[in-house]
C-alpha cells in the first residue's frame, strides 16, 4: 500500500515522508510515455547517505516517490555532488517543486496533484510485525490495529489522517503526532513491557486511561485520557494492562 497525495492540505504528510531522507539525483527517472517521474530514496532519515558498513558501498534504495501526469522535470543542480537530502515539497499553480540540501531544486508541471510514496507507516509496521506471528494484526487503508496475545494486554492502533498520525491504546487513550517516526515509536512503546496502562472502571465501564512508563522499579504516569460522561456514581476500580510483544526499552517493533 502506498501513501497517495491528491489534496494540497495533505502535503504535510509528504514533507514528513521525505524530510531528511537521502536520494541520488542521477537515479531520478522520467517516462514520457506514462508521464511519470520516479525518485528512489532511502526511507530512514539520516545525516548522510546509507552505507553498508561491511562493504563500504551504498545500501539499495528502499522507498520511492512517484509524481504522476507530469512533464519532464527540470533539475537545478548547483553543487553537483550526487546525493542530496530532501527538504520541502510544494505545489502551486499546477507545478510541483521539491527542494533538497544543499542547493538542489526539482520542478515539474503537472495537470493535477498526484504524488505517491511507498511504503507508508502502516506498511512499515506490517513488515516489522511479521516477526511476531502471535499478534493479531488487522489493517485497513489508513490504519492498523495490533492485539498481542494474552488476557493482560491491550490493543494498539495507528490511524493516518490528513496531516497527522493518531495512536490509540485500548480504544480509549489517544495522542496525535506530527511525524511518522514519532507515531511508530509510540506504537512500539505501547507494545513493549516498558509501558503500562492503568484503566479506571466505573462498574463495567472504562472511563480513564493513564499511560505509565517504567522508571527503574517504579511507574510514572505520562499521559491521561478520560471520558466526560460516565457512571460516576459507581465505585471506581483500577485494572493494569501491559503488553510484552516487544523487548523492554525498544522504541519500535524490530
Amino acid at each position: 500500500m502506498t501513501l497517495t497525495i491528491r489534496e494540497p492540505e495533505r502535503l504535510a504528510l509528504a514533507i514528513d515522508r521525505i524530510h531528511d531522507r537521502w536520494f541520488d539525483v542521477d537515479a531520478i527517472a522520467y517516462d514520457p510515455g506514462t508521464r511519470v517521474v520516479k525518485i528512489p530514496f532511502w526511507n530512514k532519515p539520516t545525516s548522510r547517505p546509507l552505507v553498508n558498513r561491511m562493504t563500504g558501498e551504498r545500501e539499495p534504495f528502499d522507498s520511492l516517490l512517484v509524481v504522476h501526469d507530469a512533464d519532464e522535470p527540470g533539475i537545478e543542480d548547483k553543487e553537483r555532488i550526487g546525493t542530496y537530502s530532501f527538504d520541502v515539497i510544494a505545489y502551486f499553480n499546477r507545478e510541483i517543486v521539491i527542494t533538497a540540501e544543499p542547493n538542489l531544486r526539482i520542478s515539474c508541471s503537472v495537470r493535477s496533484l498526484h504524488i505517491e510514496f511507498g511504503p507508508d507507516a502502516v506498511d512499515q509496521l506490517v513488515a516489522k510485525l511479521a516477526r511476531y506471528p502471535e499478534a493479531n494484526v488487522t489493517r485497513a487503508e489508513d490504519s492498523i490495529s495490533i492485539r498481542p496475545p494474552g488476557d493482560t494486554g491491550f490493543t494498539v492502533e495507528l490511524h493516518v489522517g490528513a496531516a497527522r498520525y493518531t495512536v490509540v491504546f485500548d480504544g480509549g487513550w489517544h495522542e496525535e503526532f506530527d511525524t511518522e517516526e514519532e507515531a511508530i515509536n509510540c506504537v512500539g512503546f505501547g507494545l513493549s513491557s516498558s509501558c503500562r496502562l492503568a484503566v479506571t472502571y466505573r462498574g463495567s465501564t472504562p472511563n480513564s486511561w493513564a499511560v505509565q512508563s517504567r522508571q527503574g522499579s517504579d511507574w510514572k504516569t505520562d499521559s491521561v485520557t478520560g471520558l466526560l460522561i460516565f457512571p460516576f456514581w459507581r465505585r471506581p476500580r483500577v485494572v493494569f494492562k501491559q503488553n510484552d510483544l516487544v523487548a523492554s526499552g525498544s522504541e519500535e517493533p524490530r
